[in-house]
């Protein structure tokens, strides 16, 4: 089953504030592994997720660093 990008994008906000339900991070996961397959990936935030969703580390900290690096590396902060 494939999501519409406007729902996704709702998704990914709400798992970053840490209140999307673990039914739908279970599908997001799959949606991201999907696109992943399929060459779809439309943003660094899609990425980042998937590479969230594809360790065994801490979700939040590992997040935390991808998108602490991502910062560094775009504008040095």
């Amino acid at each position: 089953m494939q999501f519409s990008q406007e729902r996704l994008n709702v998704w990914m906000y709400k798992f970053l504030l840490g209140t999307l339900s673990g039914e739908k991070t279970m599908l997001l996961k799959r949606e991201l592994e999907r696109k992943n397959k399929t060459n779809e990936i439309n943003s660094a935030l899609e990425r980042k997720l998937l590479a969230v969703f594809s360790t065994d580390k801490p979700i939040r900290k590992y997040l935390a660093e991808l998108l602490d690096d991502w910062e560094k590396r775009n504008w040095g902060d």
